[in-house]
């Protein structure tokens, strides 16, 4: 039990403000028609269909309390709603109850369904992690062990450009700066994620973590915001770009006003095809709301700040979303300004130039429940082409936990359509005969988002209409979406795949994301082989015979291109190094003439070892390996 006048005292001068019902209308009793969600704070939330029925669950996660006779009850929980054509059911799956944490949906084993990991404060204060891998509508602990944090974020991610998803998870270990952590997690693509080594990205917490390709080369790089070393003097806000080759290198970008205690989102509000940057939090001193615009200047790219005219808001959350259906990306903002003493719910209609409208500036027509140490999210959770919202956080008047559903029910705009498929996919092997192919495409279309303001969603499997390679997040033969936000390749024509199995056949489609995040129809599918190298006119035979007739005397690698460098190395049966050279000319002009310290081996099998580049940096490969065995015959 917790007495109610100690959550009163620093908050009871705070005024709120809300949003208007002209357009959100709140769904009473969203659970079964007789029931609320659970009302939390200090919590997340996020949107998912995780038993693929078409339409968008709901997971929360905070401190519940519930207020009476002067008195609260409290609890921690994490709980699943089942989404039935938009009626919710407590789904009954048994998830720890955290605090202080973050959620996220994501298929990291590319079976199809939405997997999800957790990571907070539990009820024993400890610090808690797990990833809970869905099993058919079921979730079982995957066993995976990351970094256990509090006060923390979470972001699935393909960093490497592989397909498969990889994690990054940032917090404090132990509640103080010392123990602030932020690791990168590698997906082997078999089910397991290990740190991926990168340690370059300072550790933070009570902070928020995005990705994005901000400088449209094809990757993902990653902003942050949030705390290093403690309240007042580790609070930053930083940008780091992915070199394309599995690290990350911090940007240089300069002019962002650092903060903590918020969010932080990547989001083309301009329409002009690159990533400009939404963030809200508190930078030691006041609550702040900003917009960067990505603008390039003189080849280089810098964030301009928008100087919008939006509420300065921290402890909240500020979300990218065309909620009106015309094209732009607009704002959801929740949170707290402790100056003015104010708690907000605000939602701004961008008009694509850089113009950020409150709807409903009367305050007599804001209905929408303030929140504050809030978490929100859009989603479409009736299925009307329209996004609807939900916010969750400590209700100022009556200082009890809330989560509260609203549905987008204006009548000012039509529904949203589908967009376009792209069309025109193509893929290439580059450089030729590695294991890495280029995907190209001509651009979808929409009646509303412009074409240059539409990302992609990327599925890639081994056989037609599957996904064992890349996920999607949608359903593989109608496109509906299993989560809400952009495409998992963002936006441009073009996308680089690595690290493909050699010998294999692979499928790949894509699909359009509008601003509303609606998917269009799946592209025309198309197939690529990753040619395992026999076709780059190198190749070594399978028996040779040193008996100085002239004809097959030499075991040698035979090519016609330039090879930069080799290790060759011949083994006898028993484990002899028999033969061994590091110069390319003997490599490939004279080889193995089948003798050792001057004498004639037996005939029989001998193992062979190549490790090589040719002159363009592809790995020198034989049937897709790098070891196998020749016959000497005598």
């Amino acid at each position: 039990m917790l007495t109610k006048k100690l959550l009163i005292g620093a908050l009871c001068l705070i005024t709120s403000f809300k949003i208007s019902a002209q357009t959100f209308t709140e769904v009473n009793n969203p659970v079964g028609g007789t029931s609320s969600f659970l009302g939390i704070y200090n919590g997340t939330l996020a949107w998912g269909d995780y038993d693929n029925d078409g339409d968008l669950d709901l997971v929360i996660a905070g401190f519940n309390i519930v207020s009476g006779n002067n008195t609260a009850t409290t609890q921690l929980i994490t709980k699943l709603y089942r989404n039935d054509n938009g009626s919710f059911t407590d789904s009954g799956v048994e998830l720890t109850g955290i605090q202080k944490g973050a959620l996220a949906w994501g298929d990291y084993d590319n079976d199809g369904d939405l997997d999800l990991v957790i990571t907070g404060e539990d009820a024993n204060r400890e610090t808690f992690a797990r990833i809970y891998r869905n099993d058919g509508g079921s979730f079982v602990d995957s066993g995976i062990g990351i970094v256990a944090v509090s006060s923390s974020s979470v972001a699935w991610v393909d960093y490497n450009n592989d397909g498969f998803l990889d994690l990054a998870v940032s917090g404090t270990k132990d509640g103080l700066p010392a123990g602030a952590s932020t690791i990168i997690y590698r997906n082997d693509g078999q089910g397991n994620l290990t740190d991926s080594g990168i340690d370059n990205i300072p550790g933070f917490y009570n902070g928020s973590i995005s990705f994005g390709d901000y400088d449209n080369d094809g990757d993902s790089d990653l902003a942050f915001i949030g705390t290093t070393n403690g309240f007042s003097t580790g609070v930053t806000t930083q940008v780091y770009r992915n070199k394309g080759n599995g690290t990350f290198e911090n940007s240089n970008l300069t002019g962002f006003k650092s903060v903590a205690w918020g969010s932080i989102s990547w989001g083309d509000f301009d329409n002009d095809s690159d990533l400009d940057l939404l963030i809200t939090g508190w930078d030691s001193t006041q609550a702040v709301t900003k917009i960067y615009r990505n603008d390039l200047v003189a080849d280089s790219i810098v964030f301009t700040d928008l100087n919008a005219n939006v509420a300065q808001s921290n402890e909240g959350k500020a979300l990218w979303g065309d909620y009106n259906n015309d094209g732009n990306l607009d704002i959801l903002l929740t949170g707290r300004n402790d100056s003015l003493r104010q708690v907000y719910s605000f939602v701004y209609q961008g008009d694509g130039a850089g113009g950020f409208n409150i709807l409903a500036a009367d305050t007599s027509a804001r209905t929408i429940t303030e929140a504050q140490i809030s978490s929100a999210a859009w989603g479409d959770f009736d299925n009307d082409g329209d996004l609807d919202m939900v916010i969750a956080g400590l209700d100022s008047s009556s200082f009890d936990g809330q989560t509260k559903l609203y549905r987008n029910g204006t009548t000012n705009f039509t529904a949203n359509t589908k967009p376009n498929a792209p069309t025109d996919l193509t893929a290439t092997i580059t450089p030729a005969q590695s294991n890495t192919i280029v995907i190209n495409w001509t651009a979808g279309s929409d009646g509303t988002t412009p074409q240059e303001a539409l990302t992609y969603n990327l599925r890639v499997g081994l056989k037609p209409g599957e996904q064992q390679t890349q996920s999607p997040h949608s359903n593989s033969s109608t496109g509906v979406r299993q989560i809400v936000g952009k495409g998992n390749i963002f936006g441009g024509t073009t996308w680089t795949l690595r690290n493909l199995d050699w010998g294999k056949t692979y499928y790949i489609s894509l699909q359009s994301i509008d601003n509303s995040f609606v998917g269009s129809d799946w592209s025309e599918e198309i197939s690529i082989t990753i040619d395992p190298g026999i076709n780059r006119n190198a190749f070594l035979p399978n028996t040779f015979t040193p008996n100085s007739d002239g004809t097959n005397d030499f075991f040698r690698i035979v090519t016609h291109e330039n090879v930069s460098e080799i290790n060759f190395r011949i083994f006898n049966r028993l484990g002899t190094l028999v033969y061994q050279t590091s110069d390319v000319n003997e490599a490939t002009n004279f080889g193995w003439d089948g003798k050792f310290n001057g004498k004639n081996q037996p005939a029989g099998v001998y193992l062979w070892y190549i490790t090589g580049k040719f002159s363009d940096g592809t790995n020198i490969r034989f049937n897709g390996n790098n070891n196998g065995s020749v016959i000497l015959v005598r």
